[in-house]
């Protein structure tokens, strides 16, 4: 089963014309369960409807497409990183909803993997996709594509599941803009070769 951790890595991406702005929340002194304030509120929570589906869809991309030798090794190889989404969605840890961070209620938020500080049961959820984020919002952008993209989409996806997996070469990017960015270069980097094959596969169709 998946590991259940008090950190929690949020991605906020914003559009801005430097391309893509991420932030990470801090983890809290203790995990929301000890009764300590939460910082993150979710709304609209759902495992369930088309939305999740979606994600749903992109996550079983990465666990089923044949990944080039570059992005398979960066994931830590092709196996671990299936079974770690086949254990995500076995034991039903993946949610969509609408997250507002209370101490910058301003901030976009667009995923984040792990709960500590979020304002969910322990164990509710391991990976949360914003229905407002890039993954679905085509009026914000990550790293110069458009938000609801299918490069979007798998990078933020890709972003995510590096941070998961832990995996060398992504930097703890806990409110450091330059450190996100330069995590979600890497994954844009290892991976290239997978996404612009599989995008030339499906146009091919």
């Amino acid at each position: 089963m998946l590991p259940q951790r008090n950190t929690l890595t949020l991605v906020c991406c914003l559009a801005l014309a430097s391309g893509c702005a991420q932030h990470h929340v801090p983890p809290p002194a203790a995990p929301a369960s000890t009764g300590t304030k939460a910082r993150i509120r979710v709304t609209d929570l759902s495992k369930h409807g088309p939305q999740y589906r979606d994600v749903v869809k992109y996550l079983r991309w990465f666990a089923d497409t044949d990944l080039c030798a570059e992005c398979s090794h960066f994931f830590g190889g092709k196996e671990r990183l299936k079974k770690y989404i086949d254990d995500l969605l076995k034991y039903d840890l993946l949610a969509v909803g609408r997250a507002t961070d209370l101490k910058n209620p301003s901030l976009r938020i667009s995923a984040f993997v792990n709960t500590g500080g979020v304002m969910v049961p322990a164990g509710f959820m391991a990976m949360f996709i914003d229905l407002d984020g890039v993954f679905f919002n085509e009026t914000l952008d990550i790293c110069g594509y458009r938000g609801g993209s299918d490069a979007a989409r798998k990078l933020l996806l890709g972003h995510e599941l590096a941070h998961a997996l832990e995996r060398p070469g992504i930097v703890p990017d806990l409110d450091d803009l330059n450190g996100c960015i330069a995590n979600t270069r890497l994954v844009l980097a290892n991976c290239l070769s997978t996404f612009i094959s599989a995008h030339s596969s499906q146009q091919n169709r």
